[in-house]
């Protein structure tokens, strides 16, 4: 295969950026052998999944306040609108469409530093807990992975993508898809309405 050179910048090199940085490095083996983190170990039906994402930093309540902790940017969503995504994106793409989910929202800090260093309200969820129901098992793979590699996967799909189109990755697991943005905002709506009504809300997906 011939080497393409791709030049792109990294935004606010934390820790995280400093994955981010790394990521086409230390995945090139990986994407060469056409392997992915779905893992290669298939069984017959899934009964359950758990799936979650823990972002600590927003435990610290001395954290300025940011555009997910603001209904008016935001919405109500709070971490859901942040990170939901990623939560949901290898479930939806494992064919997964919940009918139902009963949530249990909590918004553990409710005023952060503001601009100046006064408090100010932060009124979002800031944790959240998501029991989801699928009317019918799916067939999937055994996988596990952690902060880290979930980073690195989504970053080398996003450089095999990039450089090989859709069509020619040399992977099959591509980013998350503006139509599956649209489906975590539809859960993520539910499982606001569940929590304002106290009982389990239905959904509706498209045939």
């Amino acid at each position: 295969m011939a080497r393409r050179v791709i030049y792109f910048g990294v935004i606010g090199c934390g820790l995280m950026g400093r994955e981010f940085a790394s990521a086409a490095a230390l995945y090139t083996d990986i994407i060469r052998a056409g392997k992915h983190l779905l893992g290669e170990k298939h069984f017959g039906r899934v009964i359950e999944v758990e799936a979650g994402f823990w972002h600590s930093s927003d435990m610290d309540p001395t954290k300025p306040i940011n555009w997910k902790c603001i209904v008016e940017i935001n919405g109500e969503y709070g971490c859901m609108g942040d990170l939901g995504l990623h939560v949901v994106h290898v479930l939806f793409r494992a064919g997964w469409r919940p009918d139902n989910v009963r949530a249990l929202v909590s918004n553990v800090v409710t005023e952060r530093p503001g601009p100046a260093g006064e408090l100010v309200p932060c009124e979002t969820w800031d944790n959240a807990i998501l029991a989801c129901q699928v009317g019918e098992g799916a067939p999937g793979s055994i996988f596990e992975f952690g902060l880290p590699d979930a980073i690195l996967q989504m970053w080398a799909a996003f450089c095999d993508e990039l450089a090989n189109g859709r069509e020619g990755m040399s992977q099959p697991f591509s980013c998350a898809t503006p139509e599956e943005a649209k489906w975590s905002h539809a859960l993520f709506t539910a499982a606001l309405q569940s929590q304002a009504q106290g009982e389990t809300a239905r959904l509706a997906w498209p045939a």
